[in-house]
């Protein structure tokens, strides 16, 4: 029992290195990285540590985990995961694919209440645009566009979980439908607003035999200012003037 100290290389043939029960066994190499197998009396499981000089840099348990405290470099193209899951470096471009059939999904997790989880599109190490989920502001999908990588800042579009879609700027269709679709029984409507205030609704009347309608309030139900029935018949609420 003691220390075994060798000027020049040690040979195993056969057999382990073994330390003593409840004891640690370290290796130490000329410079400051030494490996220590921790077998205390106090740890749950051994791990198998690495230290720059008295800094773990690294340790992995006899369960497989393993952690690293550094970068990682990985000279090979590929990451495979027990379930069939694969990340594969295409040197431009990372596909990560599902080989097993069991399907694909990735998660973005925080272990924090209210915090983002989002994913930004850089450029040049600088942040364009930002996609995530806001921690901070009821769990809403947002896709925003700053350098900061925020989402709660330049908000281009936001989805609340009731399905509400705001837009932060003008919205664009070329080509396609626009389709606005309720259950029976509900209005739907468009509504015109300025500064939070509805100030104009148009759509369709579902109480009122589906009348098409225009009113200036908040809400198409009830009398309108402009309604065409299912027959073509129009009303019109005020006076029409025709110029021209």
């Amino acid at each position: 029992q003691g220390t075994l100290s060798c000027a020049g290389d040690l040979t195993v043939l056969g057999g382990d290195i073994t330390g003593a029960t409840d004891g640690d066994l370290t290796l130490h190499s000329d410079g400051n990285i030494s490996f220590v197998l921790d077998d205390d009396d106090d740890e749950t499981s051994q791990k198998f540590y690495f230290y720059n000089d008295t800094t773990e840099i690294a340790s992995l348990s006899e369960s497989g985990d393993l952690q690293i405290d550094g970068d990682i470099s990985i000279s090979g193209n590929d990451i495979s995961f027990g379930n069939g899951a694969k990340i594969t470096d295409g040197n431009s471009y990372i596909t990560m694919e599902d080989t097993g059939g069991a399907g694909f999904k990735l998660v973005l997790n925080t272990q924090a209440v209210d915090q983002d989880s989002l994913i930004s599109f850089a450029e040049g190490g600088t942040p364009k645009w930002n996609i995530g989920n806001d921690g901070n502001d009821s769990d809403k999908f947002k896709i925003s566009h700053n350098t900061g990588g925020a989402l709660e800042t330049d908000t281009e579009l936001t989805l609340d979980t009731s399905g509400n879609l705001t837009c932060g700027g003008s919205a664009t269709f070329d080509g396609g439908d626009v389709i606005i679709n309720r259950a029976s029984g509900a209005d739907t409507q468009i509504k015109l607003q300025q500064g939070g205030t509805t100030h104009f609704c148009i759509g369709l009347d579902d109480n009122d035999s589906e009348k098409f309608k225009i009113h200036s309030s908040t809400s198409i139900a009830g009398s309108s200012d402009f309604e065409i029935d299912s027959s073509g018949n129009v009303e019109i609420g005020g006076d029409l003037d025709i110029r021209g």
